[in-house]
């Protein structure tokens, strides 16, 4: 049986979601007749009493879910949990503080560690407050849980929050900046009535509130939703992100980024080394801060400019620095992109089958984080995957992008720097050839054409072709050489 203090201990626990630690218990279940000083010990007794689980690997505790549902009712029943979540979200909105003011700066990396962490406990706290009413609390959370979002989770995610909590609270310069983050995610989601609807009212908001910065980064976003919705303005983008750059309005975070951009709008209309200078700006903008998130972005705009130059040496250089970064934020947005553009430089470098699985990587994670690609990246895109299409047999294509879609974060990660020798693709054993089938085979080993093929079997040459694409798909093979070297080896 629990005594007294362990009871109250361990409803109140029931308001965290997906755990927490000694440090969070003592800030929400610390109330009269508790003290921080008394959670450690009490905790430590129900872990004892397998009421609650520790994970020394992370040194964080849960309810199991069966009896948190039980504690919650109880502390409904007890009459405090109006007061526990009061204070759930107070300590979520410390932590937002925190992420935000740490976000560009060395510290980046592990703000959104803890953040992510908390990202059961962010969305608890996100909900409650969509309950209670508290929309500016929640717009606060969101703006730090735009971070997590962005590198670590779904955009969508971010975007349904924003939708939920935007335009009840009378702040107008929370809500300018809400709407300026929402716009953004909803810029590289492609979701461009959404990013518009967004966009337009910060810019409204902004200038309400006077809010000169948030007006600014609004309209450089506004200009980089022009470059992706309307790819024929995309020197008009370039034109008016040039001109924001001349404004010193901005902060350090959005200049960089707007100069990013401006190299982006660059790449788009091929100017290459204007690309090329922004997004080393950018970059040095990111080194002298400490953080880590932009200049991802310019290595991956810079290798990308590098790639359409024809330089790939450099190209990959860029490329894998990002990789490196996207470890170290852990970073699953950037990763997709990075990896996308590995796979077009080894795809022109002749590394057919290491092209193909860095695609397989980047297509899992626009499965996971909901993004798409739009100009120019589909079009680059696809030329790719058409030269594998006409290099790589159906089925080892296939198989390489199955291997790389299905790749956890670390191996991926390891691939793309090479630090590791792939994993053979899923095996596969060829399918038994017909009699028609072999007849074809020893004809093609010989040299014949297939009209020659027709003549000899008496059958029509398109006949023919397909027993020949039959045969490439069955024995995994992209060529009629590949064909007789398969023949040679049966001995036939």
């Amino acid at each position: 049986l629990l005594s007294d203090q362990q009871q109250i201990t361990w409803r109140r626990l029931s308001v965290f979601s997906g755990g927490f630690t000694l440090a969070a218990a003592e800030r929400v279940a610390a109330a009269s007749p508790l003290t921080p000083a008394d959670i450690a010990p009490l905790l430590g007794d129900l872990v004892d009493q397998s009421m609650v689980v520790f994970d020394p690997t992370f040194d964080r505790y849960r309810l199991i879910e069966a009896l948190r549902e039980v504690a919650r009712e109880r502390l409904q029943q007890a009459g405090e949990e109006r007061a526990i979540i009061a204070a759930h979200r107070a300590w979520m909105l410390d932590l937002a503080r925190d992420v935000d003011a740490r976000w560009f700066s060395s510290e980046q990396a592990a703000a959104v560690d803890e953040l992510a962490a908390e990202s059961g406990n962010l969305r608890a706290a996100l909900e409650a407050c969509e309950a209670d009413g508290a929309f500016a609390d929640g717009l606060r959370l969101a703006n730090a849980g735009c971070w997590y979002w962005l590198t670590r989770a779904s955009l969508d995610e971010g975007i349904r929050w924003y939708r939920r909590l935007l335009g009840h609270s009378d702040n107008l310069a929370l809500e300018a900046h809400a709407n300026g983050r929402a716009g953004y995610l909803a810029t590289i989601r492609l979701d461009f009535k959404q990013a518009h609807e967004f966009l337009d009212a910060a810019l409204d908001l902004a200038a309400r509130a006077d809010d000169a910065v948030d007006r600014w980064y609004a309209t450089a976003v506004r200009w980089l939703l022009l470059l992706y919705e309307e790819p024929s303005r995309a020197v008009e983008a370039q034109q008016r992100l040039r001109e924001a750059l001349a404004d010193s309005t901005g902060n350090w975070m959005s200049r960089q980024w707007a100069v990013i951009g401006y190299g982006l709008a660059s790449l788009a209309v091929g100017d290459l080394e204007e690309c090329r200078r922004a997004c080393l700006e950018g970059i040095e903008i990111g080194r002298d801060t400490g953080e880590v998130w932009g200049r991802e972005l310019g290595l991956r705009f810079l290798g990308e400019a590098e790639w359409r130059a024809g330089r790939h040496e450099a190209a990959e250089a860029a490329l894998l620095e990002c990789v490196r970064l996207d470890r170290q934020l852990r970073d699953v947005w950037h990763m997709g992109w990075a990896t996308e553009a590995l796979g077009w430089v080894a795809a022109d470098t002749g590394r057919l089958e290491r092209a193909a699985r860095l695609l397989g990587i980047a297509a899992g994670v626009w499965t996971r984080t909901g993004l798409s690609m739009g100009y120019p990246y589909r079009a680059w895109h696809d030329r790719t995957l058409a030269a594998l299409r006409s290099r790589l047999s159906p089925r080892r294509l296939e198989a390489e992008l199955a291997a790389g879609r299905a790749l956890s974060w670390d191996d991926a990660v390891a691939f793309a720097l090479s630090e590791a020798e792939p994993s053979p693709a899923p095996a596969w054993t060829p399918q038994p050839l017909s009699d028609r089938e072999l007849e074809v085979v020893a004809l093609v080993a010989d040299g014949l054409t297939n009209r020659a093929i027709a003549e000899r079997l008496f059958l029509s040459p398109r006949t023919v072709a397909k027993h020949v694409e039959h045969v490439m798909d069955k024995l995994d093979v992209g060529s009629r050489a590949e064909i007789a070297s398969w023949h040679a080896r049966r001995g036939s």
